[in-house]
């Protein structure tokens, strides 16, 4: 058997443990599907499974990710941290859904605080770790707003993943393409 032969044998084995009991019914798909489908799983075992993660690209992703979501968190923040008292109040009433109703206009400056000054944290890799802490509960408070108000999971859903992902990024570092010394 060539090179490829082999190959096509192991895209049968990964084939036919994923999807199938037999080796051989995983064989009879492939060859009643064609060569386009066979293509794949070469293409899948040669560079998606037998891909050894390299440290560089994990440290870039992560910049990637920061730089992308720091952003448009900045693009969401700035319009309410430069809104003034009026737009703290009304976005700081918001913490009435948490039992908390004193100082609205503090606790709307905050949010956009958190947004702005914390979308340009993540970006640069500096403060990082209170960055993602106060931009977390900044996601609790707009989820819980969204589900108080009956917007359901459609309507919470994106405060809710940036919570997770805010949460997350905690726990991850912001890698070592970043401006301060400490994760």
């Amino acid at each position: 058997m060539g090179m490829d032969s082999y190959r096509d044998l192991a895209s049968i084995d990964w084939l036919s443990t994923l999807f199938f009991s037999k080796k051989a019914d995983a064989l009879n798909f492939v060859c009643e599907r064609g060569v386009k489908d066979l293509c794949f799983f070469k293409l899948y075992n040669t560079i998606l499974k037998k891909r050894k993660p390299m440290k560089n690209q994990y440290h870039l992703g992560l910049l990637i990710l920061r730089v992308g979501i720091g952003a448009m968190f900045i693009v969401h923040g700035a319009p309410k941290l430069m809104g003034g008292p009026e737009r703290w109040e009304a976005i700081g009433n918001n913490m009435k859904y948490l039992g908390i109703t004193f100082a609205p206009a503090f606790w709307g400056f905050m949010a956009g605080f958190a947004e702005a000054v914390g979308g340009l944290c993540l970006i640069l890799g500096i403060f990082y770790v209170p960055a993602c802490i106060l931009l977390f509960i900044t996601m609790i408070v707009a989820s819980t707003r969204h589900l108080a108000q009956g917007d359901g999971l459609a309507g919470s859903s994106h405060a809710i993943e940036a919570a997770i992902l805010f949460f997350s990024l905690i726990f991850i570092g912001s890698g070592k393409y970043r401006l301060s010394k400490k994760s």
